[in-house]
């Protein structure tokens, strides 16, 4: 009925004026789940937790960023630019990877990052949008360890930015949910 559908494209529009914003989003994932739990229990893996968000949101924080929420061994964030979103998934690398040194290998952390730009929900405690959606589905199903990808609106928005031009990147077609899509992959010795 086209009175449900002029009410609804209002409800929108006002939901979009209050709530969307412009950011960066970055969706972090733990890797080794299923291996590490069955080696060694859950609550070691629980422990792991632990370690990956007392290590990685300082560094989130430190680069102008908003960790929205976690959700088990994710941790969603938001940010001004893609350039800021890029370099904390660098120097979350780094830091988890001196971390590193300091445990064994089944205690070692190791993420993956997915990396979205766009229009995005910005809600207490959630963020909803494509690009969100896009950035989870990079960081939780596409990626793997000490892996960073971003959505084409991150690369686009990273190659326009001041320094974005150094970074190098690796082309990768996709199938996510079940449509084609072209993904970034940071490659490692990312600025050069």
């Amino acid at each position: 009925d086209e009175r449900n559908d002029a009410k609804v494209a209002t409800l929108d529009r006002r939901i979009c004026r209050k709530f969307e914003r412009e950011v960066a989003v970055l969706v972090l994932d733990m890797a080794g789940f299923t291996r590490i739990t069955v080696a060694r229990g859950i609550l070691h893996y629980m422990m792991m937790i632990h370690r990956m968000r007392e290590l990685c949101m300082p560094v989130v924080r430190r680069h102008r960023g908003v960790v929205v929420r976690t959700e088990a061994d994710n941790m969603f964030a938001r940010f001004p630019t893609v350039s800021h979103a890029v370099d904390t998934s660098l120097d979350i690398l780094d830091r988890l990877g001196e971390a590193n040194l300091e445990t064994d290998d089944e205690s070692d952390v190791h993420v993956s990052v997915g990396i979205g730009w766009g229009p995005t929900l910005v809600l207490d405690g959630d963020l909803w949008g494509s690009e969100f959606n896009l950035a989870a589905k990079l960081g939780e199903d596409i990626g793997g360890a000490n892996e960073i990808w971003l959505t084409g609106a991150a690369r686009r928005a990273l190659s326009g930015a001041p320094g974005g031009a150094a970074f190098r990147f690796r082309r990768r077609p996709l199938t996510l949910s079940g449509m084609p899509y072209t993904a970034w992959l940071l490659r490692p010795h990312a600025r050069g």
